[in-house]
């Protein structure tokens, strides 16, 4: 029923010449207090909270530092929420109390099966873990494989799907609060992944590459249309100017191997600030210019978001490209003169629809920390967005680690839903009472321009078969 209500809610709209989104569902996911229950450590501080989450067809998940949340999608309600180390210790293997961080989920909607990875923090030597669920049921039973990131300690582990492979990639450092190393990358056949039986056998590792020749923070792009023959990878590069795309060919194999890191030039990206909240007393860490939420591709696009500078405001920076030829189709800015928008997240979909979310502050009365989500549309060659929707309001300012600035992110998340490709799932954060990390679910129905209509109309009869039609959708 929400697939078919999204896509009355575009016919309606296309023929009335609008325009349009809207809010759907919209509720507060996971909050720190949450954890502190969880956990029995009512005074934790644990921060930044690394909000993402995925859809599948009944239910969403949501993961956080210190958490694994399920909720029911067309309601929004609580199916459960357990510790993350509860969630990989019934996976299969228990990493101890407070030894998880930057959790990562994925809905694959070629496979109908979630991915999940986390790291343990061990302070060298420690862990990438990587699961995935037996069935397109979150609720049931998931399976998972392990394998040491580095030598000192893998960060930041970055996690992407395509036809053919699994993609992991990590910041390297020479242990949990050492000097930068390098960046690494994993390659895993996802056939192998899938297996009855999870293995890391025919994983190809590319460890301690140059951060100057291979860029920083490993994106791969998620993909789930049809096989292009190989993973692609893209990163921030060491210039302001410079993006940097790769290939990993043979992905679905062992021995796969890494194509040439080509740098791609694009408009040079300003150093952005911290950002601001209403008392001025604490700022909000927006970490730097990496891509921070996953690189999405649609047939031969590539979106991708990154934060920046803007006239002294922190800002997000989206980029088009052509992922078979490597131009920049196009490029800009979602800015605000009184705010700073950081920790952006983007998705997008086959009639050129594209959802970018974020969090936003500011020093005016109220402007405190609210999730909010611009949503656009690219139709070849310019890229348009509306007036941006307030997700949910921040409550408070937010001093929760009693520092000079505070951590926040370190990324989020935009998703497309897989029983419909016009409705997209934001993962946010909000402030909440009582120096609180709190997060918000949200789902966004938007509607293709016109000319796009005649596919869709096309298409609405087969939409009682979305799980046959869905790879071919995205």
């Amino acid at each position: 029923m929400r697939a078919w209500r999204g896509i009355f809610f575009g016919v309606f709209a296309a023929c009335a010449g609008l325009h349009a989104s809207a809010i759907g569902l919209n509720f507060t996911g996971t909050t720190l207090a949450d954890y502190r229950t969880l956990s029995g450590s009512p005074n934790s501080a644990l921060r930044p909270p690394d909000t993402i989450g995925a859809v599948g067809l009944s239910h969403i998940v949501e993961m956080t530092n210190g958490t694994f949340a399920i909720y029911n999608k067309s309601t929004g309600a609580l199916v459960s929420r357990v510790l993350d180390q509860t969630f990989w210790t019934n996976a299969g293997f228990n990493p101890g109390a407070g030894n998880l961080s930057d959790p990562r989920v994925i809905y694959d909607i070629s496979s109908n099966r979630w991915f999940a990875a986390q790291i343990t923090v061990d302070n060298t030597g420690n862990r990438v873990l990587l699961a995935r669920t037996n069935t397109s049921d979150p609720t049931g039973t998931w399976q998972m494989v392990m394998f040491t990131g580095n030598s000192g300690f893998a960060d930041y582990p970055t996690l992407s799907v395509d036809a053919l492979g699994v993609y992991i990639g990590t910041n390297n450092f020479t242990d949990s609060s050492g000097s930068f190393t390098g960046v690494s990358l994993f390659s895993i056949p996802k056939a192998d992944i899938l297996a009855g039986t999870p293995s890391i056998a025919n994983m190809s590792s590319f460890e301690n590459l140059s951060s100057s020749t291979y860029g920083f923070t490993l994106q791969g792009a998620l993909d789930f249309g049809a096989s292009k023959g190989h993973g692609s990878i893209v990163a921030r590069g060491p210039l302001t100017t410079n993006l940097i795309r790769f290939d990993v060919n043979n992905p679905g194999a062992a021995g796969a191997t890494l194509g040439t890191a080509t740098p791609i030039t694009v408009n040079a990206r300003g150093f952005q600030p911290l950002g601001a909240q209403p008392d001025g007393t604490t700022d909000i860490d927006t970490l730097d210019r990496r891509i921070s939420a996953s690189a999405v591709q649609v047939g031969s696009l590539l979106y991708i978001v990154q934060t920046h500078g803007v006239a002294g405001r922190s800002a997000l920076r989206w980029t088009v490209l052509n992922e078979a030829t490597n131009a920049v189709l196009a490029q800009g800015d979602i800015a605000d003169s009184n705010f700073d928008l950081y920790y952006g997240a983007i998705s997008a979909n086959l009639f050129g629809d594209v959802v970018i979310a974020y969090s936003r502050s500011g020093t005016g009365a109220g402007d405190f920390i609210g999730s909010y989500a611009s949503i656009g549309r690219f139709d070849g060659v310019n890229m348009t967005f509306d007036t941006p929707l307030q997700l949910r309001a921040g409550l408070a300012n937010y001093h929760l680690g009693g520092g000079t600035d505070e951590r926040w992110g370190d990324y989020s998340a935009v998703v497309r839903d897989p029983s419909d490709p016009t409705i997209f799932w934001a993962f946010q954060e909000f402030a909440g009472l009582g120096n609180v990390w709190s997060t918000q679910i949200s789902e966004l129905i938007t509607t293709p321009e016109a000319a796009t209509w005649t596919l869709v109309v096309i298409l609405i009869p087969m939409w009682a078969f979305r799980r046959r039609i869905a790879a071919w959708l995205a």
